[in-house]
């Protein structure tokens, strides 16, 4: 599988995890390779907590979009993870307005998680299998705030 995790991506992840990491008063382990699958693992006092999706959108505020994009791949993953290891499968997402996030499993939404629809990038060369692929579009009103640029909010995971 081919994937795209360049160095600015990989310094945006280890920023946002030491964001999390005070925030949460937690440890956020990246997963050195890009072919794990997931991006992190959240733990506390040697208890993972959560594994999860981590994205940045530098550029964009969270008013930009209504929705933001998760591949059916990475939340199939996050459930199964969640599922397998009895924890939290979480997706977190940067905006220049702030850090949220949503649970994915177990799910706690009164409303199923949207059907996915495929989406993705076309510009890319060599195009990347993961370029187009089944998108959940989840709504940003269901990601609640981390962090905001006046301070931290949010409690444990």
């Amino acid at each position: 599988m081919t994937t795209r995790v360049t160095p600015t991506d990989r310094e945006n992840e280890l920023r946002v995890a030491k964001l999390i990491e005070r925030a949460w008063g937690v440890r956020v382990l990246i997963f050195p390779d890009e072919h794990a699958g997931l991006d992190y693992v959240i733990e506390r006092d040697g208890r993972v907590l959560s594994l999860g999706e981590l994205k940045c959108r530098p550029g964009v505020k969270s008013s930009t979009y209504p929705t933001v994009y998760l591949s059916q791949r990475k939340a199939n993953l996050l459930r199964a993870a969640g599922d397998t290891f009895r924890v939290r499968g979480t997706f977190f997402v940067e905006h220049d307005d702030g850090l949220r996030w949503f649970q994915v499993y177990p799910w706690t939404m009164p409303q199923p998680i949207p059907r996915p629809r495929v989406l993705g990038r076309v510009d890319r060369d060599p195009p990347s299998p993961n370029d187009l692929e089944p998108i959940h579009e989840i709504p940003i009103s269901w990601l609640s705030l981390v962090r905001s640029p006046s301070g931290y909010v949010g409690q444990a995971a």
